[in-house]
């Protein structure tokens, strides 16, 4: 099973619920279902973006070496 597999099965557990009746209706871009998440470190100012991270797929989280060194350097 992959890491994401296991990601879903052990969030499942913890009583996190997808919400997959809203997930199958029309435009579920705007309606939510299937997002996946990500992490912007930016700051200080307006214009200073100092890490990026776009989630692939379910438990694809950041490595918390490279957010601390982002944002505590």
């Amino acid at each position: 099973m992959s890491q994401a597999g296991l990601k879903i099965i052990q969030l499942y557990r913890e009583g996190y619920r997808q919400d997959w009746e809203l997930s199958f209706e029309k435009n579920t871009r705007t309606k939510g279902g299937w997002y996946q998440g990500g992490l912007l470190v930016a700051g200080p100012g307006i214009d200073n973006i100092s890490y990026i991270h776009k989630d692939k797929e379910a438990g694809d989280d950041p490595e918390m070496e490279d957010v601390l060194r982002a944002c505590c350097s």
